[in-house]
């Protein structure tokens, strides 16, 4: 079983994600998580609640259409699987998404957006493994795989860079990120960045970089 854990502020996003999860044909639980404090927090509580030998943290602003057998996609080491990565991060860049990287082939995956900026498929590069970041709207994991490397407990990357943070300890721990097939869509477009994404990226650079 998969445990789709989810901070939840609207209901009626939570039923539509729910509704394309019914479609999926497989055994899964959605666990929304409210008043959260941090994806961090939302994460700890609800992975004590959680079922699944597979956990999928994600947004309640998504819908998910397809999911491959994650048995499959889970071997070789690999940790934590997601829709879009980079192979790559800087201090120059230390956002996973970047133009200059997406033309030099440095990206992988892929995610339908629907949002009044960005409406369509938007396409990264191959899906493979060895990454360094994956996008934090899914991010796939074992269970116990997540106990081994904990949830870190920061406030800093609150609800901005806690995907970065999170896929450092996954690969400091000897584990590797893997993009793969999902087939979903996001209704946003992940463009709008306020004061306090910076300075969780000045944190993030000072931390990890």
């Amino acid at each position: 079983m998969i445990s789709f854990i989810v901070p939840t502020t609207d209901n009626a996003q939570l039923d539509r994600l729910r509704t394309s999860l019914n479609q999926l044909g497989q055994p899964f639980e959605l666990i929304p998580v409210y008043n959260s404090l941090s994806f961090f927090d939302c994460w700890r509580k609800g992975v004590k609640k959680a079922k699944g030998d597979y956990l999928i943290f994600t947004h309640q602003d998504t819908e998910y259409y397809y999911l491959p057998d994650l048995d499959k996609e889970f071997t070789k080491k690999v940790g934590m699987c997601g829709v879009a990565g980079t192979k790559l991060i800087d201090r120059s860049e230390p956002w996973w998404y970047d133009k200059k990287r997406l033309h030099s082939g440095l990206l992988s995956g892929q995610i339908y957006h629907n949002a009044i900026r960005s409406k369509g498929l938007s396409t990264f590069g191959p899906y493979g493994d060895e990454l360094k970041v994956l996008d934090g709207v899914c991010l796939v994991t074992q269970k116990d795989i997540l106990l081994k490397v904990g949830i870190p407990d920061l406030d800093w990357c609150a609800w901005d860079y806690y995907d970065h943070v999170i896929c450092m300890e996954y690969i400091k721990r000897g584990y590797k990120l893997k993009t793969i097939p999902i087939i979903m869509v996001h209704k946003s477009d992940g463009v709008t960045r306020e004061r306090e994404f910076y300075k969780a990226e000045d944190r993030f650079k000072k931390e990890y970089l």
